[in-house]
């Protein structure tokens, strides 16, 4: 009988350790698709933009940017440029020069350096609307799809 309880609780460690092993693997695996990418408005793009910039969050920008594309190098540029200031005056021109489902965003504006030199913030993004969601584009398509629109600079 000894033997069976062991056995017993050999079998009920084992299924545990399989069952939590399977859901942090999905889990893990799945974690994109349990994080909602993009923004169903697209000034909530710029604005949380705007904000990642601001903050130096690399995970918050990389949430704008569709699923498809690479852009690490590219969110770390312009966090580079951009990043670690705060925005004032901020001036958003939206020009959707390439239909409904595009966006060209020009966005100026100011900040003080920590030295307290003025200085003028100045970038140029593109948004595209995938479905019903919009999206920062950034970066090149993983399958090198083309696409049609210009690539932005960081």
């Amino acid at each position: 009988m000894l033997h069976l309880n062991k056995y017993i609780k050999n079998i009920h460690f084992v299924r545990t350790a399989i069952t939590l092993f399977c859901v942090l693997f999905l889990l893990f695996f799945f974690r994109n698709c349990l994080i909602e990418r993009g923004k169903t408005i697209k000034e909530d793009v710029i604005h949380d933009y705007l904000t990642a910039l601001e903050q130096k969050n690399e995970e918050l920008i990389s949430s704008l940017i569709p699923e498809t594309h690479n852009a690490e190098k590219e969110i770390y540029d312009k966090i580079f440029k951009f990043g670690g200031h705060s925005l004032q005056n901020v001036n958003i021109i939206y020009i959707s020069e390439f239909g409904p489902q595009m966006a060209k965003v020009t966005i100026q504006a100011n900040y003080t350096t920590v030295e307290g030199e003025k200085k003028r913030f100045e970038d140029e993004v593109y948004l595209q609307k995938i479905r019903t969601r919009w999206y920062l584009v950034l970066g090149k398509h993983k399958q090198g799809i083309s696409e049609t629109f210009p690539e932005t600079k960081p």
